[in-house]
């Protein structure tokens, strides 16, 4: 199941996308995110996000340094 998904500006008239626009839109389906590493990147910090309890944040920060620094600096 997806809960991470890319946007482009594409116009449907001429089947085209505008790869010369640097901007782009994320959007993320926390509910969606599953309970156990599916092995993609964004997983921790999706986690992390989702996260609604101390616990949760701190399972995360000792396994990422990267979540680890963004949550106690």
């Amino acid at each position: 199941m997806e809960y991470l998904h890319r946007f482009k500006f594409y116009d449907l008239a001429q089947s085209l996308c505008f790869e010369g626009i640097p901007e782009e839109i994320y959007t993320l389906e926390l509910a969606k995110v599953p309970d156990e590493s599916d092995g993609k990147a964004a997983w921790d910090w999706l986690c992390f996000l989702k996260g609604k309890r101390k616990e949760n944040f701190d399972m995360i920060a000792e396994r990422n340094a990267e979540v680890r620094g963004a949550a106690y600096g």
